[in-house]
């Protein structure tokens, strides 16, 4: 079941306590039986939107972006989480205050 898929993987995503990775504060489904998950909100743009921006990223921006994804995997990982949709448009460069 697509539904009960869905709430199994936030819930376990709720667990990931990266820098790297979006927190999930809250999942549950609707008294109609369609699931929700609230994340925290982030200014930036995701990679696929930078990369169009600028049209290219220095070798250098791109090991550091990577390197910062693989830190996010190697969390999900470790609780057991296999993201099977990394790509570009999935990797969201946040902006912060400092």
């Amino acid at each position: 079941n697509i539904v009960a898929r869905f709430v199994n993987e936030a819930r376990a995503a709720v667990q990931i306590q990266s820098e790297h990775v979006a927190r999930v504060i809250d999942v549950d489904t609707l008294p109609n039986g369609l699931p929700y998950m609230v994340m925290e909100l982030l200014d930036g743009l995701d990679l696929s939107q930078e990369i169009s921006r600028r049209m290219s990223i220095t070798p250098e921006v791109a090991v550091s972006y990577v390197l910062q994804a693989l830190e996010a995997l190697a969390e999900a990982h470790a609780l057991g989480i296999v993201h099977r949709d990394l790509k570009p448009a999935n990797l969201f460069l946040a902006r912060r205050r400092e």
